[in-house]
C-alpha cells in the first residue's frame, strides 16, 4: 500500500464514527474546489502580467562594509553551478539537462526526460507550457542572454523520473513510483546555489556568474508557470526559492552591477508571484505546524522585503512578522531545542529565525512603519491578521530560546565535528552561503553546524560561539549585513554562556545507588549489560541536558556520550521521530563506537525509510522484534507511545524508562573510572525481557540520500 493512502486510512480509523462522514464531505468539497481551480488556471493562465511592484534590494546589505573573502572551493563550486552541474541529496556531481540519462535509484530507473533544442525565440516551449501561458513564457525566455542550455526543473535526475510542467500543481502525484524522489527537483528549484554565486561575484567580479544567475532565474520562470509542475506543490520550497532569488539579486547589486530594466521588472514580477502563492497556500494548521509553515512565513518576509511597498504587500509583510513571532516560542522549546525532535531540522529552523530576526533588525524605518498602518482585511482565511499596529520586536524570553538554540547545536556536535543525528535529517537549509565541502570531491558535509554558531554568535554578540565557529564567517557577515550592523544583547546570564552541568532528580528515584542495588537483585533474564571503555575518567566529563527536547550529554575533548530520552515531537505527531527511545550515542578517542544511523531517504523507498526509523538499528532497549511504535501510521507519523522519561542524570550515570513495549523498560548507565556500563532491565517479568541492544548493521547515512559503508 502506498504511504499516503496508508496514512489517510489509518487517520480515518482513529476518528470517532460521527467525524468520518463530515471528513469525507469536507474532502469531497475540497476535491471539487481544486478541480475548479485547476480548470480556471489552465484556461486563464497564472502568470502575473501587469501592475507588479518593483524589485527593491535590501538596503542594509548594500550598506554593509567588508564583504567576505571566499576560498577557492567556493569559486570552484560556483563554476560548476554556472555550468548546471549539481550535487544534491546524494546524487554526486551531475550535469543537469533535458535528455539526460540517469543512473537510477535502488534498481529503479526511468527514462522520461525529453531531448530539446532550445531556440532563442522560445518555440521549444510549446511542448512544455499550457497554451494559455505560452506567449508569456516565450516572452520571458527571450530575455535569456547568450548561448544557454535549459535546466530540466521537473526531473529527479537520480532516478530519471520526470513530472510535467503541463500538470497543475494540485494534480501532481508523488510518493507513487518506486525510486522516484520528489525532493530532488524541489531541492534544485530552491535555488540555494544562487546566493553563493552572487557572493563569489562580490568577492571577484565575474560577469559570467551574473549572466548565469540571470539566465537560471529566467529559465525557471519561463518553464514553471505559477501553480503548474512539481515545483509549486510544496509552499515551503516556493518560499525558500523566493528568499534565495531575492538575496542573490540583492548581492549582485551590492557588487555594483545594475540589472537591466526589463530584468529588474521581471524580478519584481517573479517575487510578487511567489509571495502571492505563499499567502494563498500557507501550510498552516490550527494544532500542528512545523518547519514547513515556518519556511512559508520566513520566505514571505524576505520576498516582500525585496519589493516596493503597496497596501497589499504591507499586509503580507505584517502577516509574516506576526506569524514569525508566533512560531518562535511554539517551535523552539524552553531549553532551546526544536519541537520537531530532530537535531537536523533544529538547524534548519534556527537558520530561518536567525536570518529573519537579523532582517527585521536592519530593515529601514520606512519599511517597518508599514506595521503601524496596514489593512488587515486584505489577508483572507487562516491565520487571521491582527489589526494594526504590530511591533517588529520579539519578546526577550523568545529571543533567549533562539540564542540557546546555538548552544544546543554546539553541545550536540561530537568531537569529530559532526552532528549527533536524532530523528530525521533531510539536509535542509534556508540559505547555504558557506557549504562545508571536501577539498577534492567538493561533496558537502551536511553534519557540520559551525556556520549556525557563528551566525547566532554574531546576532547576539557571543564571542564564545563565534570562536567555536572558527573559519565559518560568511553566515556571520550575512547576519551582520542584514541587521545593518545592529546586534542584540545576549540574554544568557554571566556564567551561563556555556550551560553548566545539569542534574535531574525526580521523586524518589534520585539515588543512583538504589537503582544499582535493585538491578543487582534482579534475575538474569530480566536484565542485560554491555560495558565500554570510554578512554577518560568519568569525572572529567562535562554534562549538558536538554530535557524538553530529550537528550542528555556527557562530553570531553575526544569523548561523547549521548542518551536520547524524550518526546517524539510535533505535539505527539512524531513526523520526524525515530524509534530511538533510550538510544545511546558513543564516541571514544574521536572515533564513533555507537552512532545513530541517520535517515537516508523518505518516500522514494518506503521500506528503507522504515528501516532507518526502526529500533533495530539503534542502540536502544529491545524486546524481540517489536517496535515501540508501529509504522502503520504512515511515513511521517510516529505517535509517542513510549512516553520516555529521565529518572536520574548526573556525573555518575543515567536512568530512564519508556513504555513502548506495553510495560516499563529501563536503561541504566553507570560511569566508573573509565568504564561505561549500559544495563537494560525490567522490574517485573510480565511477558517481556530485554535482549541484546546491539544495533542491526545498516549503512551509515551522513545526510539525505547518502549511505556510507562503515566497519
Amino acid at each position: 500500500m502506498r504511504p499516503r493512502l496508508n496514512y489517510y486510512l489509518h487517520r480515518l480509523k482513529e476518528m470517532p464514527a460521527q467525524d468520518v462522514a463530515s471528513t469525507v464531505v469536507r474532502k469531497t468539497k475540497t476535491l471539487f474546489v481544486n478541480k475548479n481551480k485547476q480548470l480556471t488556471d489552465t484556461l486563464r493562465g497564472t502568470y502575473t502580467l501587469t501592475g507588479n511592484p518593483a524589485f527593491a534590494p535590501f538596503a542594509s546589505i548594500l550598506d554593509a562594509p567588508n564583504p567576505p573573502k571566499l576560498g577557492e572551493d567556493a569559486h570552484r563550486l560556483c563554476r560548476r553551478y554556472a555550468s548546471h552541474s549539481f550535487s544534491l541529496l546524494g546524487s554526486g556531481w551531475v550535469e543537469q539537462r533535458y535528455g539526460m540519462r540517469s543512473r537510477g535509484r535502488a534498481g529503479h530507473t526511468y527514462t522520461m526526460s525529453p531531448d530539446v533544442v532550445a531556440d532563442a525565440a522560445g518555440d521549444w516551449l510549446s511542448d512544455h507550457i499550457p497554451a494559455s501561458m505560452l506567449g508569456e513564457s516565450r516572452r520571458r525566455w527571450r530575455m535569456v542572454k547568450g548561448a544557454y542550455s535549459p535546466i530540466d526543473w521537473q526531473l529527479d535526475f537520480i532516478s530519471g523520473y520526470r513530472w510535467s510542467s503541463l500538470t497543475h500543481s494540485r494534480a501532481i502525484s508523488f510518493a507513487h513510483k518506486d525510486g522516484a524522489d520528489v525532493k530532488v527537483p524541489w531541492e534544485l528549484a530552491r535555488m540555494q546555489h544562487l546566493p553563493l554565486m552572487a557572493l563569489c561575484n562580490l568577492d571577484s567580479p565575474d560577469v559570467g556568474l551574473i549572466h548565469a544567475i540571470r539566465n537560471q532565474i529566467i529559465d525557471f520562470t519561463a518553464t514553471n508557470p505559477p501553480r503548474f509542475g512539481v515545483n509549486w506543490v510544496c509552499t515551503m520550497d516556493v518560499a525558500i526559492r523566493a528568499a534565495n532569488i531575492a538575496l542573490a539579486a540583492t548581492l549582485i547589486e551590492k557588487s555594483g552591477h545594475v540589472w537591466d530594466a526589463p530584468f529588474q521588472t521581471l524580478l519584481g514580477t517573479i517575487l510578487y508571484e511567489h509571495a502571492q502563492h505563499i499567502v494563498t497556500h500557507l501550510e498552516w494548521h490550527e494544532s500542528l505546524r512545523g518547519n514547513h509553515y515556518l519556511s512559508d512565513v520566513c520566505g514571505l518576509l524576505f520576498t516582500v522585503s525585496a519589493l516596493d511597498r503597496t497596501p497589499e504587500l504591507d499586509a503580507w509583510f505584517a502577516l509574516a512578522v506576526q506569524e514569525i513571532q508566533n512560531e518562535l516560542p511554539l517551535q523552539f522549546l524552553s531549553d532551546g531545542g526544536n519541537f520537531e525532535a530532530s537535531s537536523a531540522y533544529h538547524r534548519l529552523s534556527s537558520e530561518m529565525l536567525t536570518y529573519c530576526v537579523a532582517l527585521l533588525t536592519g530593515l529601514p524605518a520606512e519599511r517597518t512603519q508599514a506595521l503601524n498602518h496596514y489593512d488587515w482585511r486584505i489577508v483572507k482565511g487562516s491565520p487571521a491578521l491582527r489589526h494594526a499596529p504590530l511591533s517588529a520586536a520579539f519578546a526577550n524570553d523568545h529571543l533567549e530560546r533562539l540564542e540557546k538554540a546555538a548552544e544546543f547545536s554546539l553541545h550536540m556536535t561530537r568531537p569529530d565535528g559532526t552532528l549527533w543525528q536524532v530523528g530525521d535529517n533531510d539536509s535542509g537549509r534556508f540559505f547555504n552561503v558557506q557549504p562545508v565541502v571536501d577539498n577534492h570531491t567538493l561533496l558537502e558535509n551536511a553534519l557540520d553546524h559551525r556556520h549556525l554558531w557563528g551566525a547566532i554568535g554574531t546576532l547576539y554578540g557571543r564571542e564564545d560561539l563565534r570562536s567555536a565557529a572558527k573559519g565559518f564567517y560568511i553566515d556571520s557577515w550575512l547576519v551582520g549585513a542584514l541587521s545593518g550592523g545592529t546586534f542584540l544583547p545576549s540574554y544568557r546570564a554571566p556564567g551561563r554562556a556555556v550551560a553548566a552541568a545539569y542534574i535531574q532528580h525526580t521523586g524518589q528515584d534520585h539515588d543512583l545507588e538504589n537503582w544499582k542495588k535493585q538491578v543487582a537483585s534482579l534475575p538474569e533474564d530480566q536484565k542485560i549489560t554491555k560495558t565500554y571503555d570510554i578512554g577518560i575518567k568519568a569525572n572529567k566529563l562535562d554534562l549538558f541536558a536538554y530535557p524538553d527536547f530529550g537528550v542528555y550529554i556527557w562530553r570531553h575533548k575526544d569523548t561523547f556520550i549521548g542518551m536520547r530520552c524524550g518526546p517524539n515531537g510535533q505535539g505527539d505527531n512524531g513526523g520526524h521521530a525515530h524509534n530511538d527511545h533510550l538510544a545511546l550515542e558513543l564516541m571514544v578517542a574521536g572515533r564513533p563506537i555507537i552512532q545513530d544511523p541517520g535517515t537516508f531517504i523518505y518516500t522514494a523507498l518506503p521500506a528503507e525509510r522504515n528501516a532507518y526509523r526502526s529500533v533495530a538499528v539503534h542502540h536502544a532497549p529491545k524486546v524481540g522484534n517489536t517496535e515501540p511504535c508501529p509504522f502503520c501510521f504512515g511515513l511521517f507519523r510516529l505517535p509517542d507511545r513510549a512516553h520516555a522519561g529521565c529518572l536520574y542524570f548526573g556525573d555518575k550515570g543515567f536512568v530512564g524508562r519508556h513504555q513502548g513495549y506495553g510495560q516499563p523498560i529501563y536503561r541504566m548507565l553507570t560511569l566508573s573510572g573509565t568504564t561505561l556500563s549500559v544495563t537494560d532491565f525490567v522490574l517485573e517479568a510480565r511477558g517481556i525481557k530485554p535482549i541484546d541492544p546491539t544495533p542491526t548493521p545498516i549503512p551509515y547515512s551522513a545526510g539525505y540520500g547518502i549511505r556510507v559503508k562503515t566497519d
